[in-house]
């Protein structure tokens, strides 16, 4: 900022290239409000009319863009809003918001749960002709599936390939993870072997979370740990901790000790270290089926492992 200070009190003023170039490099610094005190001094915005004349320069639509990405990953949403409002309020500018300031405000607006307004915001895109992008379509897809309306985000899915538009790895997993919040087990792994036949895409750790917690909630356990081995296999990842917490739960509630100890071996094999979680759910287990003797031997371990204290035998 100093050079350019330096540069305009000899009537040099950079180009809106190296303008955005300077706000986004403040903005990734020094944070949302060192960008927008930028922003308003290398366009003398503070200044009176004749100021801002003389600047020569005006913000591009790919200024307030970077304002506007500021502020979201910033959390203030409010100000989002606020430098939208700007950026299409003034009558100055002879540029219109594109597609890439449609899909942070969308963002914006899913984030906050304000789904109505995020549907009307891609209508009067839709309206403008101004095409959406696997951005702006995985955006609103993952904003439906948050907020459990799985019907629509499957019809903006289907929208998106007669668009011609590639379907990513984020965009089966955002539909993936929703059908399995709302307890539809069934479309997600439809979803999940449509997902598998693309080679290239990798699973997520936190979507085989969601698949198996979603299973094991529906007692479908064994159902759950095959995925498991197929997740893993086919897409070279290691279970997960609370993947293995899920699957050992299960297998205790169903009765199967044999096989959630087993499973337990295993987590410890991959370099789980034994915590107060699993202990519990391996003592509730056997006072389940009575074992007694058992459930004691785990109290006393967990108290040598420093995990329980003395008190709470």
């Amino acid at each position: 900022m100093e050079i350019v200070r330096m540069l305009r009190s000899q009537g040099i003023y950079p180009s809106i290239g190296t303008c955005n170039f300077l706000i986004r490099s403040v903005s990734q610094l020094r944070g949302s409000d060192a960008c927008l005190s930028a922003y308003r001094e290398i366009f003398n915005l503070d200044e009176d009319v004749a100021s801002r004349v003389k600047a020569r320069v005006s913000p591009s639509v790919q200024t307030f863009n970077t304002l506007m990405l500021a502020f979201y990953q910033d959390g203030m949403t409010w100000k989002v809003e606020k430098i939208w409002n700007e950026m299409v309020g003034d009558f100055c500018y002879d540029f219109h918001p594109n597609v890439y300031s449609y899909s942070v405000l969308l963002a914006t607006f899913c984030d906050q749960g304000k789904m109505d307004e995020a549907m009307r915001l891609w209508e009067e895109m839709i309206i403008k002709e101004i095409k959406p992008d696997v951005m702006a379509y995985n955006t609103l897809i993952k904003g439906l599936c948050e907020n459990g309306e799985m019907q629509k985000a499957e019809k903006l899915f289907h929208k998106m390939a007669l668009d011609q538009i590639e379907a990513t790895c984020v965009t089966f997993e955002h539909l993936i993870r929703g059908y399995c919040q709302v307890g539809n087990v069934e479309s997600a792994i439809f979803l999940y072997k449509d997902f598998c036949r693309r080679k290239e895409f990798r699973l997520e750790t936190r979507t085989v979370e969601e698949v198996i917690r979603a299973m094991c909630s529906k007692n479908r356990t064994f159902d759950a740990l095959k995925f498991l081995r197929d997740a893993t296999k086919k897409h070279d990842l290691c279970p997960s901790g609370p993947s293995y917490e899920l699957l050992i739960r299960g297998l205790s509630e169903e009765g199967e000790m044999e096989e959630a100890l087993k499973l337990q071996t295993e987590m410890v094999g991959k370099g789980f270290e034994p915590n107060v979680e699993i202990y519990n759910i391996f003592i509730s287990g056997y006072n389940h089926e009575g074992n007694e003797e058992k459930s004691k031997t785990l109290r006393k371990e967990m108290f040598e492992f420093g995990l329980l204290q003395k008190n709470d035998e």
